[in-house]
C-alpha cells in the first residue's frame, strides 16, 4: 500500500536550481544544432564546378605546385596503361617519392575509400594489392604486388625536396620499398592510395564524395567539358544521410549526383571563364541553348526557388575547383568589375582588363538573378551586402600558385591586380580575384589532404554564412543578485559569446559594469595564462597536451594527464597537418591545438579556424548561475548537533567569499568569471565532450569547416551540500544537445577555482562526471537537494533521445553527490525511477516503430519543512506530469506516487484529445513545473493539496518552427491517489481574446530629462470562468484549469510554452513563444501572460504599470505582446525582468496582489 504524503504546510519549500532558466527546452526528433529562431534557412543552391581538363588525369604534382612534364608513372616498371615507363632516370624515381611528388604514396598517411557506390552498386571498400583498381568506379581489378615506392629523407630539414633525398641512383628500384613487403595494413593503405588517390581527379572525387554524402543543401555538378554527360542540375539532396546500394536502387538525387561525380573522365583544355559564365546564366535564366553544361534537352531552368518556396531569400553559390591555368575563348561580360557607379564594384574589386574570371564573378554577383522576386537575401555587413538574388563564387586552386599571397586589406581602396594572361601563372591570381569579387573565398591546396580540407572549408563557409545571416544578439539568460543582473548572449556571425553584468536599481536595468568577453579578448595570455582543466575519467587534470603522448596512444593510463580518447580527439586532424607541412609532427600539432582551444590566436585562419579575435564561445542556452556567500535556508542542525556541522558556521566562515558567476559555452567549457570584474577564473572542459568522431569532439572546434554545434549548452545549478562530513558548494550541470551526462564540480573556494591548474586543485575541483545507458541528451536541469536517507543528491530527468543504449522510457535519476552510487566496482547502482512510458525499436528513436519518451526538468519539494526532499514533479515528452514520492527513509520505496510499480499512473496527461492520447494530440512538457499550496483546499482526504503549474510545447527539434499544434498552460490540483490520472476534461477552460490598447509612457533619463511616447500594443484578456474544486468522485467538480494558447476566433499560430512559470502572490506569470515561421523569417514574438493562480482566469486587479507612473490605474489586462522571443520572467522586488531574443532586457513594474506590491509566492527558494 502506498504511503500517503503528510499534509502540505503553508511554508512549503521548493528546492530550486539556482540558475535562471530562460531558454527553450526540447523534444524528440532530430535535435537542431543551431538556434531555431535564427531562421528557417531556405536551402542554398550550390553548384560544384569541377575541372575535368586533361591535367586532372595526371599523377604528378610537384611540391610547391605544378608538374614536371610527366603525366603518369608506373611503379612496377611496366608500360601497361601508362605513358611513361620507369627507367633509371632520377625524375621517375622522384615521382615515386612524396617529397617530390605530393601525389605519390606516403606511408605516414592513411588513405580511405571514396564515399558512395561503384558501377556495380557496391559500396567503396578497402582494397588489397591483388584487388586494386585503376578506376575505382569500374569493377575491373589489377594486381599491383610488384609496385615499389621511395621514402623522402629531408636530410637538411628545410621542408623542401633536394636532389638525393629520395635515394641514390644505382638501379631502377635501388633504395625503394616493395609494397609486397609491407605489413597487411600498409598493403591495404597502398592499394587504397593507388585506387582512390593516385590522380588529381581521384583526390577531387574523394573530397567531393564526402561533401555530397554529408550535405543537406540543394546541390548540382558541372564540369568544363561535360565528358560522359555528367552534368547534374541543382536539386535537393537532403533526402538521405548516407549513400548505399538501397538508395541507389531508389534513384534518389544524392546518389545520382554522386554517380555522375564518379563518372567524370578528364581530358581537354581549361575554359574556366566560359564555364563560370554558363553557371551564372544557369542561376539567372536557366541554361543557355548553346551550352553543354548539362548536355540534355530541354535546357534546365534556373534553380532559384519560387517566392512560395523562399527564392526571395535563397543564397546561390558556385565552388570552382581547378588544377590549371585557364585558357580558351573569352566570355562576354566585359570589364564588369570596373567602377560603373554600382555599389558593389570598383575600389579593391576593379582592374582595367575585360572578360577575366574575376569579371564573370562580379557580373553575376552584382546582377539581380531573379528580378521578379523580392530582395530578401540575408546580408553580412562588410562582406556580402547584396540583398538581391546573386551568385557567390568560391575558387579552389589545386597544386598551382600565382604571384599573390593575400587578398586586399582594404576593400575600399584600389588594388593592383596582376593582368591575367592565358595559360600563365597570372590566371591563378585571377582565381583569387574572382573569389574576392564574388564575395566568396580563394582557397589554395598544395596536396591531396589540403584539397579535401579546402573543399570542406568552402562548404563550411557557406554553412557559416547561412547560420550567421541573421547575426542577431540573443540574450539567452538573465540572473540577478542584489544589485547585479548577469546577461549572457551570443552572436551567430562567428559564434562568439558575451556575458555582461549590469547594475540594477529602482529604475530597473542600469549601467553596464563589465563584459567578460572583452576582458578575455584583451587578456595577455603570455603574462596571465588561463586556468583550464578537464576530467580524464578518474580525476581532474590540467588541459595540457602530454609531453609523451605515445603512452596514451598505447592505451596506457597516465595519472595527472589526458586520457587515450582525449589525445586521439586532439590528434584527429594531425596527419593532414603534418602531411601538408603545416607542422613538423603530431606533438607539435597536439600542442598547437591545445593552445588554440586555450585561446591562443596565432594559428587562427591558417592551421585552425578563424575566430575573429574572440576567445569566448557562444552562450546560447546556458543560464549563468551566481555563487556568492552561502545563503540557503537549511535547518541549522540538518546534519547533526555538533558545532562543526552547523550550517550557520559554514555561512559565517564564508560570509565574505568572493563572488563567481558560472556559465556554459559552446567552446566546450564551463566558465567561471569573477562577478566583480568579469575576469575569467577557470575554464572546465567536461571529459564527456571528447570524441574522435567526425564533426564532434574538441578537434572539431578547431576545424576550418566548423559549423555550429552545442557543447556545454546546459544550465549549471549551484547549492550548498554536506558531503564527506563537511559543508561544500557544488555546481552541477548537463549539456542539452551537447552530450549525454552531467558533471559535478566543487565551487566552495574561489581561490582554488582561480588557480585551477595548480597542484592538486584540478582533482579537488572536479568531483566526477556521470553518464548512463538510459540517459539521453541532458536537457533536464538538475536539482541539488538532501534526501530522506540523509544523502545529498542531484535529481534530474533522463532527457531526450536515449538511443541507442536506452529503452526510450521516461525516467528520474538520483545521483549521490558523494559519488557512492555511480555504478561500477564498489559502488551502488544509480537510483532510477521509471515511468514505464515510452519504447524504442531497433535501438533508434528515429525508427518509425519507436515511441521514445524522456523526462524533463524536475521540481523538488520539502513538504514537512525538515530540509529533505519529499516529493518531485516532472513532465515528459508524451505530455504526462508525474509525481514521485521520495518521503520514505528507505530509498527502495521511492517510486512514482500513483498507480502501481508495474503500471505507474501520471498525475495528469496533457492531450488535446481523449485518452489514451494519440501521438498527434500529445502536448510535450519540456519546461520545469512550478508548485504552490492550494490556498483553499486543506482536507486530509485530498493531500497533498498542491497546485502544479506548467506549460506545453517544444522548440529545439527540426521543423519545430512550423508546428501549429495547440499547446496549453495548465494549473492542476494534486489531490492524491484517488484524484490522479487526470486530463483536460477534469479541468475548467479559460479562453483568450485580444484587443489593441494605447497608453502614454513617460521616462526619466539619468540626467533628469523626461520624454513621453504614446504606445499602441496588442493586449490580451482571459475569461473568468469559476473553478469548482472538489474530488473527481463529486459530480460537477473540477481539478484545476487550462488555457489553450490560441486566440478565440483565430487560427492557431504555433504559440507554445518552453520556459518556466513564475508564481508570486495571487498570480501566475508565464511567457509564450510564437515562432516566425514565414519561409524567409527568423526570430519570433511572444506574450507576457498573468492569471489568477487559483482559477487561471483574468486577475481582478491591474497587474502591470503600463504608463510607468508608479500607479496601477491602467487598463486591466491579462497579457501583453512582446516583440521578440521572451525568456522566463524573473521577479526582482516589484519588477518583472524579461530578456528577449533581440538582446533587450525589459523591466516591468508589477503588483502581485491588490494594493500589495512585491510579495513573493507562498514558497521559499532554497539554494
Amino acid at each position: 500500500m502506498k504511503k500517503k504524503a503528510t499534509l502540505a504546510k503553508a511554508s512549503l519549500q521548493l528546492f530550486m536550481s539556482a540558475g535562471i532558466a530562460v531558454t527553450a527546452s526540447a523534444a524528440p526528433g532530430k535535435l537542431e544544432l543551431q538556434p531555431l529562431f535564427l531562421g528557417t534557412q531556405v536551402q542554398p543552391n550550390i553548384m560544384l564546378l569541377m575541372d575535368d581538363s586533361g591535367s586532372m588525369d595526371w599523377e604528378v604534382l610537384r611540391v610547391g605546385g605544378g608538374g614536371d612534364g610527366t603525366l603518369k608513372f608506373v611503379p612496377d616498371g611496366r608500360n601497361s596503361d601508362n605513358e611513361f615507363n620507369l627507367n633509371r632516370l632520377r625524375r621517375e624515381r622522384r615521382e615515386l617519392c612524396a617529397g617530390y611528388n605530393v601525389m605519390a604514396f606516403d606511408p605516414t598517411k592513411v588513405y580511405t575509400p571514396w564515399v558512395g557506390v561503384d558501377s556495380a552498386k557496391s559500396p567503396y571498400a578497402d582494397l588489397t594489392l591483388t584487388t586494386a583498381r585503376s578506376n575505382p568506379y569500374s569493377t575491373n581489378t589489377r594486381n599491383i604486388s610488384g609496385h615499389f615506392y621511395f621514402l623522402w629523407n629531408d636530410s637538411d630539414g628545410d621542408g623542401n625536396f633536394d636532389n638525393g633525398e629520395c635515394g641514390e641512383f644505382t638501379s631502377g628500384n635501388n633504395g625503394g620499398f616493395r609494397v609486397s613487403n609491407l605489413s597487411p595494413a600498409q598493403q591495404i593503405n597502398y592499394a587504397n592510395w593507388y585506387s582512390y588517390y593516385r590522380k588529381r581527379e581521384y583526390v577531387a572525387k574523394k573530397a567531393l564524395s564526402e561533401i555530397i554524402a554529408e550535405s543537406t543543401s540543394r546541390m548540382g555538378l558541372a564540369t568544363l567539358h561535360n565528358n560522359e554527360n555528367v552534368g547534374t542540375i541543382v536539386r535537393d539532396i537532403d533526402d538521405i544521410n548516407t549513400i548505399g546500394a538501397t538508395q541507389e536502387a531508389n534513384g534518389n538525387n544524392k546518389v545520382a549526383l554522386a554517380r555522375n561525380l564518379f563518372r567524370i573522365n578528364s581530358s581537354g583544355g581549361t575554359p574556366l571563364r566560359r564555364k563560370l559564365e554558363e553557371v551564372g546564366k544557369y542561376f539567372e535564366v536557366g541554361v543557355d541553348p548553346g551550352s553543354d553544361l548539362f548536355g540534355f534537352t530541354p535546357n534546365p531552368t534556373s534553380p532559384i526557388l519560387s517566392s512560395t518556396e523562399g527564392g526571395q531569400c535563397q543564397q546561390n553559390y558556385t565552388i570552382l575547383m581547378s588544377d590549371g591555368r585557364w585558357n580558351g575563348s573569352a566570355p562576354s561580360v566585359g570589364n564588369a568589375d570596373a567602377n560603373t557607379g554600382n555599389q558593389f564594384d570598383g575600389k579593391s574589386y576593379a582592374d582595367t582588363v575585360s572578360n577575366t574570371l574575376a569579371d564573370v564573378a562580379m557580373y553575376y554577383y552584382k546582377r539581380d538573378l531573379a528580378p521578379g522576386l523580392a530582395n530578401k537575401v540575408s546580408t553580412i555587413p562588410g562582406v556580402d551586402e547584396n540583398d538581391a538574388q546573386h551568385m557567390v563564387t568560391y575558387t579552389v586552386a589545386f597544386g598551382v600558385t600565382g604571384s599573390l599571397t593575400a587578398n586586399p586589406t582594404d576593400k575600399d581602396a584600389p588594388f593592383a591586380w596582376p593582368t591575367p594572361v592565358s595559360d600563365e601563372a597570372s590566371t591563378i591570381d585571377d582565381m583569387r580575384h574572382a573569389a574576392w569579387n564574388g564575395r566568396g573565398e580563394f582557397l589554395s591546396a598544395g596536396d591531396a589532404d589540403q584539397l579535401i580540407a579546402r573543399l570542406r572549408q568552402a562548404i563550411g563557409g557557406i554553412a557559416e554564412r547561412e547560420g550567421a545571416a541573421s547575426a542577431v544578439a540573443f540574450n539567452s539568460t538573465t540572473l540577478q543578485d542584489d544589485t547585479l543582473v548577469f546577461q549572457a548572449r551570443f552572436n551567430s556571425d562567428g559564434w562568439n559569446g558575451q556575458l555582461s553584468a549590469f547594475e540594477f536599481d529602482s529604475k530597473g536595468v542600469g549601467t553596464l559594469k563589465w563584459e567578460a568577453a572583452n576582458r578575455l579578448d584583451t587578456r595577455d595570455l603570455a603574462n596571465k595564462s588561463r586556468d583550464i582543466i578537464t576530467y580524464n575519467g578518474t580525476a581532474g587534470v590540467p588541459f595540457r597536451f602530454p609531453a609523451d603522448y605515445t603512452e596514451q596512444l598505447a592505451d596506457k593510463v597516465v595519472p595527472g594527464e589526458l586520457n587515450t580518447l582525449q589525445v586521439k580527439d586532439l590528434l584527429t586532424n594531425a596527419a593532414a597537418a603534418v602531411g601538408a607541412g603545416a607542422v613538423a609532427d603530431e606533438a607539435e600539432f597536439g600542442t598547437k591545438i591545445v593552445d588554440f582551444l586555450r585561446g591562443d590566436l596565432t594559428n587562427d585562419g591558417t592551421l585552425f579556424r578563424d575566430r575573429d579575435t574572440h576567445r569566448l564561445g557562444d552562450i546560447v542556452n546556458s543560464s549563468p548561475v551566481f555563487v556568492g556567500a552561502p545563503r540557503a535556508r537549511y535547518p541549522d542542525a540538518i546534519e547533526g548537533t555538533e558545532p562543526e556541522k552547523a550550517y550557520s558556521k559554514y555561512v559565517k566562515d564564508n560570509a565574505s567569499r568572493p563572488q563567481v558567476v558560472y556559465v556554459g559555452a559552446n567552446d566546450g567549457m564551463l566558465h567561471a568569471f569573477d562577478a566583480e570584474t568579469g575576469d575569467e577564473l577557470m575554464g572546465y572542459i567536461p571529459g564527456a565532450l571528447f570524441s574522435d568522431r567526425n564533426a564532434a569532439g574538441l578537434h572539431y572546434l578547431a576545424q576550418q569547416d566548423y559549423t555550429h554545434r552545442p557543447y556545454v549548452d546546459g544550465s549549471p545549478v549551484a547549492a550548498d551540500v554536506f558531503v564527506n562530513n563537511k559543508w561544500r558548494t557544488y555546481v552541477v550541470g548537463g549539456y542539452r544537445a551537447g552530450g549525454k551526462g552531467i558533471y559535478v564540480i566543487d565551487a566552495s573556494d574561489p581561490s582554488v577555482i582561480g588557480q585551477a591548474e595548480t597542484g592538486n586543485n584540478p582533482d579537488s575541483i572536479v568531483k566526477f562526471e556521470f553518464t548512463d545507458p538510459n540517459l539521453g541528451h541532458t536537457f533536464s536541469r538538475p536539482v541539488i537537494a538532501r534526501l530522506n536517507n540523509d544523502k545529498w543528491a542531484a535529481i534530474f530527468g533522463n532527457g531526450y533521445n536515449d538511443d541507442p543504449t536506452g529503452d526510450g522510457k521516461a525516467k528520474l535519476f538520483i545521483i549521490y553527490l558523494d559519488g557512492s552510487n555511480l555504478g561500477g566496482p564498489g559502488k551502488e547502482k544509480p537510483l532510477v525511477i521509471t515511468t514505464e512510458v515510452g519504447n524504442m525499436v531497433n535501438t533508434s528513436c528515429a525508427d518509425t516503430n519507436s515511441d521514445c519518451n524522456g523526462l524533463s526538468s524536475p521540481t523538488a519539494l520539502d513538504i514537512n519543512g525538515d530540509g529533505n526532499v519529499d516529493r518531485v514533479y516532472a513532465g515528459d515528452l508524451h505530455g504526462n506530469m508525474w509525481a514521485f514520492d521520495l518521503s520514505d527513509k528507505d530509498s527502495g520505496k521511492w517510486e512514482v506516487d500513483y498507480g502501481t510499480e508495474a503500471n505507474p499512473k501520471p498525475l495528469f496527461t496533457a492531450c488535446t484529445g481523449p485518452l489514451p492520447c494519440a501521438k498527434a494530440n500529445r502536448q510535450p512538457i519540456t519546461s520545469k513545473p512550478t508548485v504552490s499550496v492550494h490556498p483553499n483546499q486543506r482536507s486530509q482526504s485530498t493531500e497533498p493539496n498542491l497546485l502544479v503549474y506548467f506549460g506545453t510545447g517544444q522548440y529545439i527539434a527540426e521543423n519545430d518552427s512550423f508546428s501549429r499544434a495547440i499547446q496549453s498552460m495548465y494549473g492542476v490540483w494534486d489531490a492524491g491517489e484517488d484524484n490522479a490520472g487526470l486530463n483536460r476534461s477534469n479541468l475548467q477552460e479559460q479562453t483568450i481574446t485580444e484587443r489593441e490598447i494605447s497608453f502614454t509612457r513617460t521616462t526619466t533619463a539619468d540626467n533628469g530629462t523626461t520624454s513621453t511616447e504614446t504606445i499602441t500594443a496588442t493586449a490580451r484578456d482571459l475569461s473568468t470562468n469559476n473553478v469548482t474544486y472538489g474530488p473527481t468522485a463529486v459530480s460537477g467538480s473540477e481539478q484545476g484549469w487550462y488555457i489553450d494558447l490560441r486566440v478565440t476566433g483565430k487560427d492557431p499560430a504555433g504559440e507554445r510554452m518552453v520556459v518556466d512559470v513564475t508564481v508570486a502572490g495571487d498570480l501566475v506569470f508565464f511567457n509564450t513563444l510564437i515562432p516566425d515561421s514565414s519561409i524567409c523569417g527568423f526570430g519570433g514574438s511572444g506574450f507576457l501572460m498573468f492569471t489568477d493562480r487559483v482559477s487561471g482566469g483574468q486577475p481582478d486587479f491591474t497587474v502591470v504599470d503600463l504608463d510607468n507612473d508608479g500607479d496601477f490605474d491602467d487598463t486591466a489586462i491579462a497579457g501583453l505582446v512582446l516583440d521578440a522571443i521572451p525568456s522566463a520572467g524573473r521577479l526582482i522586488g516589484d519588477k518583472l525582468v524579461i530578456s528577449e531574443s533581440s538582446g533587450k532586457i525589459k523591466s516591468i513594474d508589477v503588483q502581485l496582489e491588490p494594493q500589495r506590491r512585491g510579495r513573493r509566492a507562498s514558497w521559499t527558494k532554497i539554494r
